[in-house]
């Protein structure tokens, strides 16, 4: 017994065998499963038990480097040469049977009904939506002729409240006026758009916080709206792992979903594995960037898109679907559409190409509001 009065501990170097995470590969302990699992890796061709973290590799650099050195850094860099061809999970599980697309099409600016019924004949079975894009009669416009040939369950609609609707009764009258626009009973995904509260009567340009309401009474509305068959599922955006986490201390009903920022230049690693481990999935805005000239661009993503046959657009959605992030790509033409979608479930990229991207992680973010904070 040590002087403190606590017994040391007898299990020092030892795998828990309960654990998921024990090592797989015959080592006695922790410290020795690096090694072995990049040579496990390197045998499996980059299987999807090759890494650690939160997403299917890859693990720390350091780590990495030291087990590759063990285990034969050329030979596992060599069965990871290329990517797996063969059909990925297209859906993440919801509670209660449901599914989450891992790739819909965003409607912020979008004008016209050709764009949305483009998504719709390519594949895309995810709209996102939001009552502050102003846009969402005319989304009820595009899908009306598809919601006529094809069951309701076939098309996955997602909608927001905003800023200035975050009074309990402001918020049921925003997701009510939504629900009428886009011409359907209910949405499948209703979020809180911002964590920020502003008075009613503030705009984009002129706000003011409303102190008045809480995130829990707004939250309180939004369960509310599942109670009523208003919406099968409520979520959130644009929420810290504080935030969220405060949430869901007091949440009669839980999130399912956080939509933030997410793209090789903005990893955010503790805020994605903090909301899988509350069983929150993520949501990814802007996963390719802002513009064409940052990640699309950028001579890595090139290079490793030209090595795989594929668009740098497809290569960058891969990278966080992958890691069980759906995706919200921004798309102008049609033939973009149709790219983003086309092949995305039938690959894989490797552990060493994630890697790559990965190593593009600077904190940078595209959207960054100067009255939100993003402090945690």
């Amino acid at each position: 017994m040590s002087a403190d009065g606590c017994q040391k501990p007898t299990w020092t170097g030892k795998p828990f065998s309960y654990l998921m995470h024990q090592p797989a590969s015959g080592t006695s302990s922790y410290r020795d499963a690096p090694a072995a699992n990049v040579e496990r890796a390197a045998s499996a061709g980059g299987g999807a038990q090759a890494a650690t973290g939160v997403w299917d590799g890859p693990a720390p650099r350091t780590q990495l480097r030291g087990a590759a050195a063990a285990a034969g850094g050329a030979a596992a860099a060599e069965g990871e040469a290329e990517a797996v061809n063969e059909r990925q999970p297209d859906a993440v599980p919801l509670p209660g049977g449901g599914r989450l697309p891992l790739i819909g099409y965003g409607t912020y600016k979008v004008d016209s009904v050709d764009p949305i019924r483009t998504a719709l004949e390519a594949g895309y079975c995810h709209l996102d939506c939001a009552s502050v894009y102003d846009n969402e009669a005319l989304v009820g416009e595009a899908i009306s002729p598809w919601l006529q040939q094809h069951e309701r369950d076939s098309l996955f609609l997602t909608t927001k409240i905003w800023n200035n609707a975050h009074r309990p009764d402001l918020a049921r009258k925003s997701a009510l006026q939504s629900l009428k626009d886009l011409g359907v009973d209910k949405v499948d995904l209703l979020l809180m758009h911002w964590p920020n509260a502003w008075t009613p009567e503030s705009t984009n340009d002129s706000h003011q916080p409303d102190t008045t309401v809480t995130v829990l009474d707004t939250w309180r509305a939004m369960e509310q709206l599942v109670d009523e068959g208003k919406a099968a599922y409520i979520g959130v955006s644009n929420f810290s792992e504080k935030a969220l986490m405060a949430l869901l201390s007091e949440a009669r009903i839980k999130p399912v979903a956080n939509q933030i920022e997410l793209h090789p230049l903005l990893a955010q690693r503790r805020l994605v594995g903090a909301c899988l481990r509350q069983g929150v999935v993520c949501i990814a805005y802007g996963p390719l960037g802002h513009s064409k000239t940052d990640l699309l661009a950028s001579p890595g993503v090139v290079a490793l898109a030209e090595s795989l046959g594929r668009s740098p657009a497809q290569v960058l959605l891969r990278w966080n679907v992958q890691r069980g992030v759906a995706v919200l790509p921004k798309a102008s033409s049609a033939g973009h559409v149709k790219d983003n979608i086309e092949g995305l479930f039938d690959w894989r990229l490797t552990y060493d190409q994630k890697a790559q991207l990965d190593a593009l992680d600077q904190g940078k973010r595209f959207v960054d509001n100067d009255w939100h904070s993003w402090d945690d």
